[in-house]
């Protein structure tokens, strides 16, 4: 077969739908394993809670994984031959997505920097499943809080006062969570013991003076062993945000906004 007939076949075969197979580009493994890694965890989180769900094939999963990062290559390439990398919006985009990939970075390294003891996963369950009885007695203004805190130090009791006092006083017996509560009123009553009395103001103005008349587990909490793990996990990251949000505030950023 001659040159001329040659080239005749390969028009003929191209004009047929037929292709003459190109080699892909090569991918590193590394990059490979991390897009497995991240297809694993999401069919994971999909399948969490659904019993006899079936594990991920990985095989599969990786040669999904290698065809879509061989695609983005070839698409990547062909951007940067048309010299959109020059581009400022181009620029721009990559750093932002640079700094994303960063920050995710950080997080992740300060969720492994943080250990959380028995004692801290307890500590958050028992304040999670504690119940209270809260009595308290509502001003309108300091004055008369300031007043009825002196009856109270002279040896009036919490009843008498309440008696005294009888404006919109509320339910004084059904057992609350703490976690329920208006922030001001639960931090108030982290702090105290039974029988014990506080003064909080409010951020409307008002006032009140709390007793702690009683305390209690909720009999409906589930038991500590079964949400163990969930409630370290939830100390942990309550950790990483406190620890993000120290940086951002320390450089000038808002972490509220």
């Amino acid at each position: 077969m001659n040159k001329r007939t040659t080239a005749f076949a390969v028009a003929a075969a191209l004009a047929a739908g037929w292709a003459i197979a190109a080699e892909a580009p090569k991918i590193a493994d590394e990059r490979v394993d991390i897009l497995v890694k991240e297809i694993e965890q999401q069919q994971r989180a999909q399948q969490d809670g659904q019993p006899g769900a079936p594990q991920p094939d990985t095989a599969a999963i990786r040669k999904y994984a290698l065809n879509q990062l061989q695609s983005v290559e070839v698409l990547k390439n062909a951007a940067i031959a048309a010299g959109l990398d020059k581009k400022p919006e181009i620029q721009a985009r990559l750093a932002n997505v640079q700094a994303e990939l960063y920050a995710h970075a950080y997080t992740e390294h300060l969720s492994s920097q943080i250990t959380v003891s028995d004692a801290d996963i307890r500590r958050l369950y028992d304040s999670l499943a504690s119940q209270v009885k809260l009595q308290h007695v509502k001003f309108d203004n300091e004055a008369t809080a300031n007043e009825a805190l002196d009856l109270l130090r002279k040896g009036m009791s919490f009843p008498e006062l309440m008696r005294r006092y009888p404006t919109d006083n509320g339910i004084q017996d059904a057992w609350m969570s703490v976690q329920q509560m208006p922030p001001e009123i639960a931090e108030t009553v982290n702090g105290m013991t039974r029988g014990q009395i506080k003064p909080v103001k409010m951020p409307d103005g008002n006032f009140f003076i709390f007793k702690l008349a009683d305390t209690r587990t909720d009999p409906d909490a589930p038991p500590f062993s079964q949400v163990k793990d969930m409630l370290a996990e939830q100390t942990k990251q309550q950790r990483v945000q406190e620890e993000i949000f120290k940086l951002l505030r320390e450089h000038g950023v808002d972490p509220t906004m």
